[in-house]
């Protein structure tokens, strides 16, 4: 009875876990900030050379829009996006975004010349110091040698860096409205990836922990 019980809870827990592995997915990333126009918001703050470090969730059972570039754009909605935190700044994606987080995704892509591609963007976040939210979140991938991806399917492990030779990591919008020009100023920050890994759903965890449980019993 007990084994067979062991056997069921195992199996109701693997199901799940391929289930949750098969939508959810958790890449985390760390970086260094390359260059800057701090604007109002950053200040003094946030300087060249600083780390960021974030993540960013997606749901890999989306069903992809294709451009007629071909392109495979791959769009959020809440709870999926991007947080990434530099200095004590948290540029997030919004708990109540629709549409306003997405990843592409281009295999083979032919535009002066042919390479693979894969973006992701931010677009409707969380409000900054001071009430300004009009600002973006995106980091690129690209590869001249077009071999970082094998289709246009969305990829459900963290990007390997090495397999790409261009990349951009950038937050950018306005932070100030002057009024004698009636305009905005802007602040932005670019940035280099160095880091980005998979991050294991929590019940991944649970599943090894009692897979090791087990099997020391048996032993």
């Amino acid at each position: 009875m007990k084994n067979t019980l062991t056997i069921g809870i195992m199996g109701i827990l693997l199901f799940c876990g391929g289930l949750a592995q098969a939508e959810s997915v958790t890449i985390a990333i760390t970086g260094e900030v390359t260059s800057l126009n701090p604007g109002t918001v950053l200040g003094d703050s946030v300087q060249v050379s600083d780390t960021f470090t974030g993540t960013y969730t997606y749901d890999s059972s989306v069903i992809p829009n294709i451009d007629n570039a071909g392109i495979y754009h791959y769009i959020q909605n809440a709870p999926h996006g991007v947080d990434v935190l530099v200095d004590q700044f948290e540029f997030k994606t919004s708990s109540t975004q629709t549409g306003g987080f997405a990843i592409s995704i281009a295999n083979d892509q032919i535009v002066n010349g042919i390479y693979d591609g894969y973006d992701i963007y931010s677009n409707q976040n969380i409000p900054l110091p001071g009430g300004f939210s009009a600002y973006s979140i995106y980091w690129r991938l690209s590869d001249s040698t077009h071999t970082a991806l094998s289709s246009t399917a969305l990829p459900t492990t963290a990007p390997i860096l090495s397999n790409w030779n261009w990349s951009s990591f950038a937050i950018g919008g306005w932070d100030q409205y002057i009024p004698e020009r009636d305009s905005f100023t802007g602040f932005w920050l670019e940035g280099v990836v160095t880091n980005a890994v998979l991050i294991p759903e929590p019940l991944t965890g649970v599943l090894m922990a009692m897979g090791v449980f087990f099997l020391r019993r048996r032993l």
